[in-house]
């Protein structure tokens, strides 16, 4: 659903008359030494409550953007304009695979053509594997 004029400012709000779990994850590799964007397109109308972030082959160092990002001009302001950052840096271990996970108490509303992105900035030398599961719940009407 494009456009949707429901407004939710809490988890409390949300009730299977207004919401539908819509979770959804992204896996791509992120190249050695350098930065990768990962992204997730987004189809409908939704809010964003949290995710989780698994790496395989992390280097200390290494760390992850968060954003919110209009690759298509979707809402005429130009095209791969930045909207929002929700993690300007979350720095990952090398010692274990969940990087992340998180679920906030406000939901963040996501309009349909928008993508999810995850920039994730590798200073190793090997690739790495990254699993992003967005916990995204989407609007009815």
């Amino acid at each position: 659903m494009q456009n949707s004029t429901l407004v939710l400012s809490q988890l409390d709000q949300f009730s299977s008359t207004n919401v539908n779990s819509a979770v959804e994850g992204v896996f791509s590799t992120a190249t050695a030494n350098a930065s990768t964007n990962i992204d997730l397109y987004i189809s409908d109308d939704c809010f964003l409550i949290g995710g989780s972030l698994l790496t395989n082959q992390a280097a200390f160092g290494d760390y992850a953007k968060f954003q919110v990002v209009d690759v298509d001009n979707t809402l005429g302001l130009g095209a791969n304009l930045v909207l929002g950052e929700y993690i300007k840096s979350w720095y990952m271990r090398s010692d274990v695979q969940l990087q992340l996970n998180e679920t906030v108490v406000y939901p963040a509303k996501i309009k349909a053509g928008l993508y999810l992105r995850v920039v994730y900035v590798s200073t190793g030398q090997n690739n790495v594997s990254v699993a992003i599961n967005y916990r995204l719940h989407k609007a009815l009407y």
